[in-house]
């Protein structure tokens, strides 16, 4: 087990901003790893959505979870500010208060 002063960093973007933004993760040499899934995000605010999301009533998107120095935190937030997207790129950030390492015993 590892106290630290990490967090985990969720964003939520679309397909088209996909490439962009793994090449953003990967060119960080303060990330090690990242996970990208695919997810429904659902939301009050239909005047993002196209017609086929409204009928949906969702929209197809991506969340990738990073973890994250806090050092790093604003870094890593001003770098996606520059991929370009149309729409605002809703993010959260979880406090991390232990991560580590499970072996497997021989």
């Amino acid at each position: 087990m590892n106290q630290n002063h990490s967090s985990i960093l969720t964003l939520f973007f679309s397909k088209n901003l996909y490439d962009d933004l793994v090449d953003c993760l990967m060119s960080n040499e303060d990330i090690a790893g990242f996970t990208i899934n695919q997810v429904q995000g659902f939301s009050r605010q239909h005047a993002q959505y196209d017609v086929a999301e409204q009928v949906a009533g969702y929209r197809n998107l991506y969340s990738v979870d990073i973890l994250i120095s806090n050092e790093q935190l604003e870094k890593t937030l001003n770098a996606f500010s520059e991929i370009g997207s149309d729409h605002p790129l809703r993010y959260w950030v979880t406090p991390v208060t232990e991560s580590g390492v499970i072996e497997a015993k021989p």
